[in-house]
């Protein structure tokens, strides 16, 4: 009796889930491997997700391509604000220069300088010393 009842809950479910093709209770046991089971409700076959045809829709939205014009305005201003920026680096970094060779021209004379008037006060000196 439990066991009928199993069995009956069991077939219940099963019908309500597959069918089962050439399942008729006149078959011989020779017939059985003909029985077929198929899904009731097949599952929905779902399409492969492509990003690109994705993304080309979510482009085309009007406040998208607002903002999108309104990105590129601003990656142009900023390209050339970054233009102005590396000429005045490149200006500036040839006055750094000219300004380091001015200052070891600048401290090479006064050396030159010092080197002289030593020379001048030895010499100075040497003759004031022979002199007397």
């Amino acid at each position: 009796m439990v066991l009928t009842k199993s069995f009956e809950a069991e077939d219940s479910r099963m019908n309500s889930v597959v069918t089962f093709k050439n399942d008729e209770q006149s078959n011989s046991r020779h017939l059985m491997s003909s029985i077929k089971a198929v899904i009731s409700h097949p599952p929905k076959t779902r399409r492969t997700f492509l990003i690109e045809k994705w993304l080309d829709l979510y482009r085309s939205q009007p406040w998208l391509a607002k903002q999108n014009a309104v990105e590129n305005l601003e990656r142009g201003r900023r390209a050339g604000l970054k233009k102005e920026l590396d000429k005045k680096k490149f200006l500036t970094g040839k006055q750094a220069e000219e300004v380091r060779k001015e200052v070891s021209e600048r401290s090479e004379r006064a050396l030159r300088k010092e080197d002289e008037h030593t020379r001048d006060g030895s010499r100075k000196m040497a003759e004031t010393a022979t002199s007397t």
